[in-house]
């Protein structure tokens, strides 16, 4: 290789700097087999390019997963959000929904907005929130039921609240809620048979046959 000049070294060593500033490492810089001192910054220059190259590769790997894993989580939290918001479409115009579990904010929000979408599908009429199998009705979960009810009757479909125990009872008189316009039962066959009459629907048990 030619010697090169001073003038074109540094010229040459602007061009790789600023190109490293605007992560292009294609560019190396120059060096010859005199003991110019600039040899020994442009081989440090170039061993610097070399681990930013790399550095920035292992970013956008790491972005790359991060993006991966973000849309993972997104199916997993839709895939646990249907298992913990079942909503059955038992008749036309009729569905129902038995919780199951531990009620908290994010949950609860979830089963609203939830049971308002599948309202808006189905154009159902009657929509039956079965509480039987939640473990805990505080204060917070009570008041929920209570806006779920209400946002039903808003999109004009009326709620019937199954599966309410004595606990769950003396709950609702201590926070001293009106619930003459809330249905409910303590059961959910109770409720399934005010649905039916609701709906005008009538289930007859069809006896065998004899021979």
């Amino acid at each position: 290789m030619d010697f090169l000049n001073d003038e074109d070294r540094l010229n040459n060593l602007i061009e790789v700097i600023s190109g490293m500033a605007g992560l292009d490492f294609s560019q190396k810089a120059l060096v010859d087999e005199s003991d110019n001192p600039l040899n020994t910054i442009a081989l440090g220059i170039n061993m610097l390019a070399e681990e930013l190259e790399s550095s920035v590769v292992s970013r956008s790997e790491l972005e790359a997963q991060n993006e991966e894993l973000e849309r993972l989580t997104r199916e997993q939290e839709g895939a646990l959000l249907e298992m913990s918001t079942p909503i059955a479409q038992l008749w036309e115009g009729i569905l129902l929904l038995p919780l199951v579990g531990f009620m908290d904010a994010k949950r609860a929000e979830d089963v609203l907005h939830t049971v308002l979408h599948e309202i808006a599908r189905s154009q159902a009429k009657i929509f039956i929130l079965d509480i039987s199998g939640v473990t805990v009705v505080d204060t917070f979960v009570a008041n929920h039921f209570i806006k779920i009810a209400k946002a039903t009757r808003l999109m004009g479909c009326r709620s019937i609240l199954s599966g309410i125990t004595p606990a769950v009872s003396q709950t609702i008189v201590d926070l001293g809620i009106d619930i003459d316009k809330l249905k409910t039962t303590g059961s959910m066959k109770d409720a399934l048979d005010y649905a039916f009459r609701q709906t005008g629907f009538q289930l007859e048990r069809q006896d065998e046959d004899e021979d």
